[in-house]
């Protein structure tokens, strides 16, 4: 079994596309993993990493 310390979440306002944001995060949530992010767009979703300073560090989404 494969495993990481922490899962990020990169995806953008365009994550929401035919609802996959919503699906990666119920198929993550079903093994209790907790999503972090590099930042929130104003309208809510996961900072994408070409938008976010290099030295920003990973926060709970």
């Amino acid at each position: 079994m494969k495993s990481a310390d922490q899962v990020v979440v990169a995806w953008g306002n365009n994550g929401k596309l035919m609802q996959r944001d919503r699906l990666v995060l119920e198929l993550i949530s079903k093994h209790n993993i907790q999503p972090h992010c590099l930042g929130i767009t104003k309208a809510g979703y996961p900072r994408h990493p070409l938008y976010v300073m290099c030295k920003k560090q990973p926060v709970a989404y």
